[in-house]
């Protein structure tokens, strides 16, 4: 298993903190984090000597994409710029939330715009991902519509996100089995319902309000997951995410010793190294 944060939360870290950005990296580093999901507006000079000095890469860059517009063009394949450029190996496509004015056909289309994207991928050499969102609009929520678009689309795989299945009251080790083979990387988020917690909130069918907290300090049976995912021989990239939470340093850091407890032999020496030259060469 490799490690990896969204580059948001080391922004954030760097805010709250008052900490140098690099130096945050360095902590992210230092933890065994070696990779970060990036946004194509992140990708700024500054941001990117600062992750090549701190030992880091970029592994998964999510887009947004808004399919049901008539302004999509599925044969416009900039947005692999920024995953080209970088050695990213995945892209997120992240379908803008389905509203009533697009029409009885949006998912349609919209199945339509992911595969157009997903071949633009393919070519490129990029792995298109998809991930099961947590806000009811959007058309990679629920599990049915899911599998469908993986159904529809097969060079697609899948982002398994450990926390957003909570807007559906489901827990994601009953719903993993539905999606293992096409799991190819995870988002680890935890959720409590804590009432002193004040992390990124989403609300279940039944009222239950979930909150965002450092990983392993919630409720998502994440002993069972990874068990199951050892059993199943799926080893893929995890991303550690904690929007919302107050110190977001301290919970990166709290996760990603959590998550190593999960999976001791996360990033060998040699996997550094082999970071470091791969850091070297990055496009800026």
């Amino acid at each position: 298993m490799k490690l990896s944060v969204f580059f948001q939360h080391a922004i954030e870290a760097s805010r709250q903190s008052g900490a140098d950005l690099g130096d945050v990296l360095r902590r992210f580093r230092e933890a065994g984090i070696g990779f970060v999901e990036l946004f194509p507006e992140e990708t700024t000079a500054e941001n990117l000597a600062a992750l090549r000095a701190a030992g880091m890469r970029v592994g998964t860059v999510p887009v947004w994409f808004e399919f049901t517009a008539a302004t999509f063009d599925p044969a416009n394949s900039d947005f692999l710029r920024t995953p080209v450029d970088l050695g990213a190996s995945r892209l997120m496509i992240l379908p803008g939330l389905l509203r009533p004015e697009d029409g009885p056909d949006a998912f349609a289309r919209t199945v339509d715009g992911i595969r157009a994207v997903a071949h633009l991928c393919r070519d490129a050499g990029i792995v298109p991902v998809i991930e099961n969102f947590g806000f009811l609009r959007s058309p990679t929520c629920n599990p049915d519509d899911i599998a469908r678009i993986l159904d529809a689309v097969p060079e697609l795989s899948m982002n398994f996100d450990t926390g957003n299945f909570a807007v559906l009251g489901i827990s994601p080790l009953d719903i993993y089995p539905r999606f293992a083979g096409r799991i190819v990387s995870l988002h680890a988020k935890d959720r409590t319902t804590s009432a002193d917690a004040v992390g990124e909130e989403v609300v279940a069918p039944d009222g239950t309000a979930y909150r965002c907290c450092p990983i392993g300090a919630g409720e998502i049976p994440f002993d069972a997951l990874f068990s199951r995912l050892a059993a199943d021989s799926i080893d893929v990239p995890v991303a550690i995410e904690c929007f919302g939470v107050p110190d977001i340093l301290s919970a990166v850091l709290e996760s990603a010793r959590f998550l190593r407890g999960l999976v001791p032999s996360t990033l060998s020496g040699e996997d550094t190294q082999q970071l470091r030259t791969q850091c070297a060469n990055m496009k800026m």
